[in-house]
């Protein structure tokens, strides 16, 4: 699946569907948003939705797992899926 992913944010990159990218690896999903926000010099407001507590869905490392920012997502939820990738 990760050389999916990869495949698939190049792909996405070279057809000008994704702004940018993050990891959710090295803490989470709480410091790969802030990351991006902070790069890109916006806010940002998110809804994470998960079985765990607010600080597993914050800050639990999920290696394989990729925010996008894009202003088309039916389209990279498209692609995403031509990959064999979930996307939400």
């Amino acid at each position: 699946k990760e050389a999916a992913l990869a495949k698939f944010l190049v792909k996405a990159a070279d057809s000008n569907l994704i702004n940018a990218a993050h990891d959710v690896s090295d803490g989470g999903a709480a410091v790969a948003l802030a990351e991006m926000a902070m790069a890109s010099g916006v806010g940002l407001t998110a809804e994470l939705a998960g079985n765990g507590g607010a600080v597993e869905n914050l800050f639990g490392e999920r290696p394989g797992h990729v925010f996008v920012a894009t202003t088309k997502p039916d389209q990279v939820v498209n692609l995403a899926r031509e990959f064999g990738l979930t996307a939400n």
